[in-house]
């Protein structure tokens, strides 16, 4: 009985990573015994020595080991601990406590807050099931402490948020040196049965050097810092500055008026065209989301889609700019098709699909007609949820497209299993296309288009020297500045009624003859 409960600890507690079973399982053979581990991780090894009491029931021994091996972590032994039951980390009820401790002590240097967010947890939970997610977050708990090492002490503070708190010295760069590891350890993929997650993660910290916070508060900056990260998909880690209180103020009325600019219908489809680049044709066009704002304007996507992705508002305006695109495509020529990007949360959501089915028959537009557009990035967050969903939209009726191809993880084995229907280039190859670098992973791409059959568009085309080149390579599609920049409805009417060539011809700075 004994043994059993500490074979399960040391199957998951993070500071057993190094225990020799045999060897545990040998010293409980008394009522009490001493057990000394030594663990090795990022700042060196330690010794840790835990005090095993074996009483009548497992649940005694457990709790027990557990006492003792946080208090190892760091815990002051004044300060009671309860353990999480998921990730076997302490509760925050025991972790606020200790850090109010932490900061009341004389100051030896410095201490810093760092708070760690898994990106998109709840959709792991909506396609893999609560144990799923239970085991997600074990594993997340166990690569953190095993990184952050036994100096820290460290808690699930809700249900996809993780706090640790480390002591350093007040010049050091310890805490933004710790914080890129634990990104870099939570980010490598994950195995939970036969499936494999990425997850992605935001971090935010703020520290202390004799600052006179107490616990709630300095916490309070820490996650104001995670508020910035979470909007940086490129560079995930945030250290907390002053400016950012008031940065805080300004994003929070600006998500108020978001949600009412939802309920307003101020979000609105602006239309891109799409075109064929030998002959100028017109091929559909790509929908993209603009915010008709009652006093500030237009006001550009980069602002508001990063917000409503972080405020669970992004299905709100997926089907808002839908349900209007489908209006306005009554007036399209029948042929012509609506590309629809679709976010990385939304692309775990399994009932996606149907619900986009639902929205274009109910307005009766045929689906054969919506392209659905998703980047490399979305891919690797999560493989199998992907394919999923992915098979989904082929059943819909869909056309599915990888976007920003070239910038992120995709590999050729993706392209073969999701059966993507089209490739887009991204932009910055095109931008540079000048340089022998983006020219040859332009040719590159528009190879691997021909060998699988799919067709490639280009997007981001600017200048007359970008299309020649595009020509020379073969590509066979293309959008951008040259061909028109997103437009209303009411331009995009404008652009369809006109002679297919002279799409070409603007774009080639030719006037066709009186």
């Amino acid at each position: 009985m004994s043994g059993q409960v500490i074979k399960q600890r040391a199957r998951w507690h993070p500071v057993l990573n190094r225990l020799n079973l045999i060897t545990a399982l040998a010293l409980c053979v008394a009522f009490v015994a001493w057990l000394q581990i030594r663990t090795y991780g990022p700042f060196g090894s330690h010794v840790l020595n835990f005090l095993i009491a074996i009483g009548a029931t497992s649940s005694v021994s457990a709790i027990a080991f557990v006492i003792v091996s946080l208090r190892d972590h760091g815990a002051p032994a004044s300060v009671p601990v309860r353990v999480d039951a998921v990730t076997g980390l302490m509760t925050p009820d025991s972790f606020m406590p200790m850090l109010d401790q932490k900061l009341r002590e004389p100051a030896r240097g410095a201490v810093s807050v760092m708070l760690v967010n898994l990106d998109s947890f709840r959709a792991i939970n909506d396609v893999h099931g609560r144990n799923g997610g239970d085991t997600v977050l074990h594993l997340v708990a166990q690569r953190i402490a095993e990184t952050a090492g036994p100096r820290a002490f460290i808690t699930r503070l809700s249900g996809d948020e993780f706090a640790l708190v480390i002591e350093h010295e007040p010049d050091g760069s310890e805490p933004r040196r710790l914080a890129r590891l634990i990104s870099d350890v939570v980010a490598a993929p994950l195995t939970v049965g036969r499936h494999t997650i990425q997850l992605r993660a935001a971090i935010g910290m703020a520290t202390c050097v004799r600052c006179g916070l107490d616990a709630h508060r300095l916490v309070q900056t820490a996650s104001i810092a995670l508020g910035e990260a979470k909007l940086d998909r490129r560079n995930p880690v945030r250290a907390f500055r002053p400016t950012m209180e008031a940065d805080l103020q300004k994003k929070s009325k600006l998500v108020a008026e978001l949600r009412l600019a939802i309920e307003a219908g101020q979000i609105i489809p602006y239309y891109q065209p799409v075109v064929e680049l030998a002959t100028g044709a017109l091929l559909g066009f790509e929908c993209l989301a603009r915010w008709l704002h009652p006093e500030r304007g237009l006001i550009e996507p980069d602002v508001f889609i990063p917000l409503a992705e972080e405020h669970d508002l992004i299905d709100a305006i997926t089907f808002g700019i839908l349900h209007q695109a489908c209006a306005d495509m009554a007036d399209w020529r029948p042929l012509l098709t609506l590309a629809l990007n679709i976010a990385p949360q939304q692309l775990r959501d399994p009932k996606l699909a149907g619900k986009l089915r639902s929205a274009m028959v109910g307005s009766g537009v045929d689906p054969k007609r919506l392209v659905i557009e998703i980047t490399e990035s979305s891919l690797i967050a999560d493989m199998d949820a992907a394919r999923t969903t992915i098979a989904a939209f082929k059943r819909a009726g869909f056309v599915v497209a990888l976007d920003d191809f070239g910038t992120g993880y995709a590999s050729l084995r993706h392209l073969r299993e999701l059966r993507f229907e089209r490739i887009k280039i991204d932009r910055s190859f095109v931008r540079d296309i000048a340089t022998s670098d983006s020219a040859q992973i332009i040719r590159a791409i528009l190879s691997i288009g021909r060998g699988l059959g799919l067709p490639v568009i280009a997007e981001g085309i600017e200048t007359t020297d970008q299309l020649h080149a595009l020509l020379q390579f073969g590509c066979t599609g293309g959008q951008g500045y040259l061909y028109g920049q997103p437009m209303s409805a009411h331009d995009a009417l404008g652009i369809i009624a006109k002679p297919e060539r002279d799409l070409l011809l603007n774009a080639l700075g030719m006037r066709q003859a009186a």
